[in-house]
């Protein structure tokens, strides 16, 4: 009589010699946001929502979308001025010159400043995100007023899983709540009768804005933070915490990602090793900055470290079709370049050659189209840490961005600043940042996240918000595979 035996397989027989290897896991976006401008940039910009999970509740008649009545015009305007305010508070000059030059500029611990200073300052640039939200969804047709309920209300709550994908460039995590305004209550359909504390209509319970008797209203009319003559708040009710301040901001409450425009690579590589695969891509002349050796020790001890320190060897290695790295790290000079209507980014590293975003896709171009075209081989999979002023700054045209150039070519996302970062802040955030990501192997979204916050509460530095995510919320080191021929428990 015939009889089935059991058997269980005790491992993955075909782990490592598969050409394919499954896509690395990607969790659920609780929110996409979509901004669309029209064709000739003549119209009405259109915003839409969706979700993955429940957050957003279903609508029986339509999807959530509306055309914004903002001034595509007066949004950049007011992008640059809020970036313009956040290298004003790097430059900050205090009246007295006893309190240093430019002491923003010179430490990256600001815990041990005056704390109305600091607290002024951060609402200051809080009011200044506000704005930019608040006037990028601003409008009076109805549509628009209950998408823009359902948007503030989930962005009142904290931790989402959010991805901006949009034709506008923004720095979405310097985009902040109002702390004198309650977060609007999305209406429920006319079918609901009562909220349930499991429905999609429910007030979240995390979403209550900081509390604070009058926000930040009370800023005096008479001198800014950006004037160095302006006198400090009073350290008293009228202002938020500290910790609230930070808590408007949309960096600080919840994971965010920027969309890059392009779709990934056909072949999406992951590295099954022991030891990561790294490289260090710097300008020796910043190698007296303080901590850049340590930032450099972190890489070697936890990864195989190529470093790299001119142009040449960079493009060289870029034009192989095997770039068999999982996270390329720089820490140089950077910088915006402006020609006529035109403005890209570049970067330079020990040499005076500039590399740009056109630069990287020539040399990359036809590994890339070989593998679109005839399915050839070509890993290229970093997670890429842009330590550059400006690489995350907005910019014109396809072939300006330098992170939308290296992941057209299959980088897994590129973390870059909107504006210059003064360098001892930048090692800084690179030693805390990496350390979540090599060490604690957390995803990248989580581990921007978590040194914003950590700035923020042990340093009272808001400048960690400035590092925009650009695609990789989940980009990941592989785990450590086993050793070949060992047994499952």
């Amino acid at each position: 009589m015939d009889e089935n035996i059991p058997l269980t397989s005790p491992q993955n027989a075909s782990g490592g010699y598969r050409l394919l290897p499954g896509s690395p896991v990607r969790e659920l976006r609780d929110l996409v946001v979509s901004l669309r401008a029209p064709g000739g940039g003549v119209g009405q910009p259109m915003i839409s929502l969706w979700g993955e999970t429940d957050l957003l509740p279903r609508s029986r008649t339509r999807e959530h979308w509306a055309l914004l009545e903002s001034d595509v015009r007066d949004i950049k305007d007011l992008t640059a001025q809020l970036l313009a305010d956040w290298k004003a508070f790097v430059d900050y000059q205090p009246a007295d010159p006893a309190a240093g030059i430019r002491p923003y500029a010179s430490v990256a611990d600001l815990s041990a400043r005056p704390p109305g200073e600091v607290r002024s300052r951060v609402a200051e640039l809080a009011r200044g995100g506000s704005h930019l939200l608040e006037e990028l969804l601003d409008g009076d047709d109805p549509n628009l007023v209950r998408l823009r309920t359902f948007l503030m209300s989930a962005l009142h709550r904290r931790d989402l899983r959010i991805r901006f994908d949009s034709d506008l460039d923004l720095p979405w995590p310097l985009l902040a709540l109002d702390a004198h305004t309650p977060p609007p209550i999305p209406v429920p359909p006319p079918h609901v009768v009562a909220y349930d504390a499991h429905s999609p209509y429910a007030p979240p319970a995390t979403a209550t804005a900081p509390t604070a008797p009058h926000g930040y209203a009370g800023l005096p009319e008479t001198g800014t933070p950006d004037d160095p003559g302006a006198p400090d708040l009073p350290d008293g009710p009228d202002l938020p915490a500290l910790p609230a301040l930070f808590d408007l901001f949309l960096g600080h409450r919840h994971l965010i990602e920027a969309a890059s425009g392009a779709y990934e690579t056909d072949f999406y590589y992951v590295a099954n090793r022991a030891r990561p695969v790294s490289s260090a891509n710097v300008d020796h002349r910043l190698r007296k900055t303080p901590r850049v050796a340590e930032v450099h020790k972190l890489l070697d001890d936890q990864t195989e470290l190529t470093e790299r320190t001119h142009s040449d060897a960079l493009l060289a290695d870029l034009a192989t079709a095997h770039f068999d790295e999982d996270l390329m790290y720089f820490f140089c000079h950077g910088a915006v370049i402006s020609d006529g209507d035109a403005t890209w980014q570049a970067f330079q590293l020990t040499d005076a050659r500039s590399v740009h975003a056109g630069r990287i896709d020539s040399t990359r171009k036809r590994h890339t189209e070989a593998n679109r075209r005839q399915g050839a081989f070509v890993p290229f999979h970093p997670m890429v840490v842009l330590n550059v002023c400006y690489a995350g700054a907005p910019v014109t045209g396809r072939f300006a961005s330098l992170a939308g150039s290296l992941i057209r070519h299959g980088a897994q996302g590129v973390l870059a600043p909107h504006i210059a970062v003064p360098q001892v802040f930048g090692v800084e955030f690179a030693l805390r940042f990496l350390t979540r990501y090599l060490v604690d192997r957390a995803a990248a979204g989580t581990a921007l996240r978590d040194t914003v916050r950590w700035f923020a509460a042990e340093y009272h530095n808001p400048l960690g918000l400035v590092y925009g995510l650009q695609c990789g919320l989940d980009s990941r080191l592989a785990p450590t595979a086993p050793d070949e021929g060992a047994t499952a428990p």
